[in-house]
C-alpha cells in the first residue's frame, strides 16, 4: 500500500527511447503498482521511479546495490549500469548469470505472483490495463507462441542484444528455466525477420522437455546397494 510521489526529474533521467507505462508527474502510485509496471510491461519510468524512491534519491547508489545483489547470487560476469536496462557499454550479463537471479526471484511468491498475469489494472479504470510482453502465458493474444506450461517471467530487447526471454514452467510438478539470448531479427541478408526468435526457440525448448524427460526411479529408497562391515562400533 505504500505509495510514490512521481518526480519530472526522475522520468527526465529515462532514456527517451524506454517502453513501457508511461508515468506523469505528481500522481501517486503504489510500490506494488509500480513492480507490476516494470515486471508486466518493461516500464523503464517505473524503474526509474522505484530506484530513486528506495534509494531516497541516490540512483548511482541502487545500482551499486543491483551489483552487490548480483555478486551474492554468485554472478561472476553481469554488471548494472542503470535501473531501467536500456544499452550501457558498462552493462552486460551472462545466460547463466539471468538463470541463477531467475532462479532466486522465482522463490518470492510476490514476484511470482507478478510475473504470471497477463494483464493488470495499476491505474483503475482511468487508463488500459498493462499487458504482459510475454504472451507465450497469455492464451487470448499468444497466437502461435502460447505455451501453456509457461507461467512468467520476462522479455527483454534492444537492438545490440537482439529478442531475449527469461521463462520458468510448470507442468506436472516438474519447473524448468530457459534463458534464451541475442534472438535475431534479421537474416544473414539483412531481411527482417516478422517472428519472435526467442519465443519460438523457448516453446520448442519446452516441448521437447516435457515429451522426452522425465524422472525414474532406479532403487526404492528402502533397498539396500550393498553392505559394509564396520570396526570398533557397538549395536
Amino acid at each position: 500500500k505504500e505509495e510514490v510521489v512521481v518526480r519530472q526529474e526522475v522520468l527526465d533521467a529515462v532514456d527517451p527511447l524506454s517502453s513501457g507505462v508511461h508515468l506523469k508527474d505528481g500522481e501517486k502510485i503504489s510500490v506494488l503498482n509500480l513492480m507490476h509496471c516494470v515486471m508486466i510491461y518493461s516500464s523503464g519510468y517505473a524503474a526509474n521511479v522505484l530506484a530513486d524512491y528506495i534509494s531516497e534519491g541516490n540512483i548511482p547508489d541502487f545500482v551499486e546495490k543491483m551489483n552487490q545483489k548480483a555478486k551474492d547470487l554468485g554472478c561472476e560476469n553481469t554488471n548494472f549500469a542503470n535501473p531501467d536496462g536500456m544499452y550501457d557499454e558498462n552493462q552486460y550479463s551472462t545466460a547463466f548469470d539471468m538463470y541463477l537471479m531467475a532462479d532466486y526471484a522465482i522463490k518470492n511468491p510476490i514476484f511470482c505472483n507478478i510475473v504470471s498475469k497477463s494483464e493488470y489494472r495499476c491505474f483503475g479504470d482511468e487508463r488500459d490495463p498493462i499487458i504482459t510482453t510475454n504472451i507465450m502465458m497469455d492464451k487470448k493474444r499468444g497466437g502461435i507462441y502460447y505455451c501453456p506450461y509457461v507461467k512468467g517471467i520476462k522479455t527483454g530487447f534492444l537492438d545490440k542484444a537482439g529478442r531475449c526471454l527469461v521463462s520458468y514452467a510448470e507442468n506436472a510438478g516438474v519447473n524448468y528455466i530457459s534463458v534464451v539470448m541475442g534472438g535475431p531479427t534479421q537474416t544473414s541478408d539483412g531481411e527482417p525477420i516478422k517472428g519472435n526468435m526467442a519465443m519460438l526457440d523457448t516453446k520448442n525448448i519446452y516441448d521437447w522437455v516435457y515429451e522426452n524427460l522425465q524422472f525414474k526411479k532406479i532403487y526404492p529408497r528402502d533397498l539396500p546397494l550393498t553392505e559394509v562391515d564396520l570396526e570398533y562400533v557397538w549395536n
